[in-house]
């Protein structure tokens, strides 16, 4: 897209130099850019559903192309969140297996292709949470309790240092638990909105 005109999308390439073996990959929440490369978390193969991918590949923004291998996480898994600065990605949670979730915290710098380093924990074992940054700090909210608590939704929110490597730490909580939800930051408010609730409809608005 041009996103100064309206107008239909147009092809920028495929994700073919980046599965290279027949995946079929889901990107759920795990892509950030520096308004120059974009870097996306691909989290699972749907030709074999009981594989999750430690897959990261990047594009070019500006220059039409097919994507190219930017690395591997510390961990295999998908629904991750992710954010980042103008130097450094960060891609939070997600979920190894279909009946677990993470608390990895993984990073990488957005300009240097490589495998992704710790950076440290989130608070809990989270599974498609959303997330948004200032440019200086990741704030992370919401998603789906991983492990005893796997059928709850969370109104917890997080936040990270981005260039601290360090754990996480708590930030406050939403008005309403969700997961699979959006959020955004124009640099001084956070917004959040829709994703899913418990009970029915189970969308939130």
């Amino acid at each position: 897209f041009n996103c100064a005109t309206l107008g239909a999308s147009t092809s920028h390439g495929s994700l073919t130099n980046v599965f290279t073996n027949g995946e079929d990959g889901w990107m759920n929440n795990g892509s950030l850019s520096d308004g120059d490369r974009c870097v996306f978390q691909a989290g699972f193969d749907y030709q074999n559903a009981t594989t999750h991918l430690d897959t990261i590949g990047y594009v070019g923004i500006e220059n039409t192309g097919n994507a190219s291998d930017f690395g591997n996480l510390s961990q295999a898994r998908r629904g991750t969140t992710s954010s980042n600065d103008s130097t450094r990605g960060l891609f939070v949670g997600g979920e190894p297996s279909a009946t677990s979730g993470s608390n990895r915290i993984d990073y990488v710098t957005i300009q240097t292709t490589g495998n992704a380093t710790d950076f440290g924990d989130y608070t809990y074992n989270v599974r498609s949470p959303a997330s948004t940054s200032d440019a200086t700090i990741t704030i992370v909210s919401g998603g789906r309790w991983a492990g005893s608590s796997a059928t709850m939704y969370n109104t917890y929110c997080g936040y990270i240092t981005i260039q601290t490597p360090g754990n996480a730490s708590s930030f406050g909580n939403l008005q309403n638990a969700r997961r699979g939800h959006m959020m955004s930051s124009d640099g001084t408010y956070a917004v959040t909105w829709g994703g899913r609730e418990s009970g029915t409809p189970g969308y939130a608005d």
